[in-house]
């Protein structure tokens, strides 16, 4: 771990570069291009395409006819929750291709929880909060995005040998002690806002001690890793104290009963966004 503290400090670990189609789509957007221009530009790309007229398919915005072109998923989507989706399964698609042997599921994992995560907090945003539902989905595919390229870097360290319970020993402190800088470090580079680039740092083991009660990006993404430990595929009956304790609950629920049945009605929303995210 000291060899990657050093690597980090010295700005010498290998960050990724943002992929080009999400470069290109964000001029794009900036320069007002019209959605012939910018459906043009995703087709070049056709698993993202098909992504997008996927999601546009989806439950959650159905009810105006079946969607079966690039285009008219944009026209249905909007620009930004079409950039915001672009750079998620972008950037997932990024690193998926890398040489994974060995850390397959530890990969799979992290992909998993951005997405469980992201469902969440873009269901309250939007249901519970003034905050941008399409800037909380990105929020939350985006919080733990340190968390890949350590994983590839501990791959390639021959050091470690093959023994696989001490690279996953390795793993699991790296990653608490270093994926928020290193994703922090990551979210700057490719100009993301401050809102943004801070959020990898938003620890729920403070949360408790937060000073900051009001409603933001933050405490909405604390609460939303809490509660990704809960299935809402079934009905909740009870929440553990970590998420009762979070300091923007009762700013969302009045108790504990009133935020189970609040939770339970937006189980299905929820749910349908986790597989719509983790559909490829």
């Amino acid at each position: 771990m000291q060899q990657l503290s050093r690597e980090i400090e010295a700005n010498t670990l290998q960050l990724p570069s943002p992929p080009d189609n999400i470069i290109t789509l964000r001029k794009l957007i900036q320069t007002d291009a019209n959605v012939d221009v910018i459906a043009t530009h995703l087709r070049k790309d056709p698993h993202l395409s098909a992504r997008l007229v996927k999601v546009a398919n989806s439950v959650l915005f159905t009810g105006r006819g079946h969607v079966t072109d690039v285009k008219s998923a944009i026209v249905r989507l909007g620009l930004s929750k079409v950039q915001n989706l672009v750079t998620g399964f972008a950037i997932t698609q990024q690193f998926l291709r890398s040489k994974t042997a060995g850390i397959e599921s530890q990969l799979r994992q992290s992909w998993s929880k951005s997405n469980q995560v992201a469902g969440i907090i873009s269901v309250l945003a939007r249901e519970k909060t003034h905050i941008d539902a399409d800037m909380a989905l990105l929020a939350g595919q985006l919080h733990n995005i340190g968390e890949t390229p350590l994983l590839l870097r501990i791959n390639s360290m021959t050091d470690l040998g093959t023994n696989p319970e001490m690279k996953k020993a390795v793993i699991n402190m790296v990653l608490d002690r270093l994926s928020a800088k290193v994703g922090a470090a990551i979210l700057k580079k490719w100009h993301f806002p401050p809102e943004i680039v801070q959020l990898p740092f938003a620890e729920s083991s403070g949360a408790n001690t937060d000073t900051e009660t009001e409603i933001n990006l933050k405490n909405l993404l604390l609460i939303s890793k809490e509660l990704r430990h809960c299935s809402f595929t079934q009905p909740l009956s009870s929440l553990p104290d970590s998420i009762k304790q979070q300091v923007i609950f009762p700013r969302l629920w009045v108790d504990e009963d009133m935020a189970i049945n609040n939770l339970n009605d937006l189980a299905p929303q929820i749910h349908e966004t986790q597989v719509m995210l983790s559909s490829s």
